[in-house]
């Protein structure tokens, strides 16, 4: 029995250093890259994903297939509008929600800032619904502050 106990024991010393420098690599990770808006500079983010869809249905509460889809800034008529692979798309037309934004977009939008964004849905090369949101960004993630998430055609 002692003999197992010793034997172990030098596995432990190590077992402690190692995961404390396992969670540093984790906790160095989770600091951002882009260190362009100074307030960012020092900051610790979680590693939540956080994204936004629009969920479009009819009157009679089926998903709606659009042909076409469209995110812009209102303001500088920047294009945020996320590119979906072909089953993506096919996705979002059976169940009629398509992406609105997400933290990948941080960067593009900019840091600690409030966006004004239009969604677009077109069907037949026409536009057949339209939603205003405000983007709210910090140093970490992308937030709604503002607008309609289900939209009714």
């Amino acid at each position: 029995m002692c003999t197992i106990f010793l034997k172990m024991k030098p596995m432990n010393t190590l077992f402690v250093p190692l995961l404390v420098a396992f969670l540093a690599m984790g906790l160095y990770s989770c600091k951002k890259d882009d260190t362009s808006d100074p307030a960012c500079e020092n900051t610790f983010c979680t590693e939540q994903y956080v994204s936004f869809q629009v969920v479009i249905k009819d009157q009679n509460q089926m998903s709606v297939a659009l042909d076409a889809f469209e995110v812009m800034d209102l303001d500088n008529d920047a294009d945020y509008t996320i590119t979906l692979s072909n089953a993506a798309f096919e996705a979002a037309q059976q169940s009629g929600i398509y992406p609105l934004v997400e933290d990948l977009q941080l960067q593009t939008i900019g840091f600690n800032k409030e966006r004004r964004i239009r969604f677009r849905g077109f069907i037949n090369s026409r536009q057949v619904i339209q939603a205003d949101n405000v983007v709210q960004t910090d140093c970490c993630h992308i937030d709604i502050t503002s607008g309609n998430l289900e939209l009714t055609l």
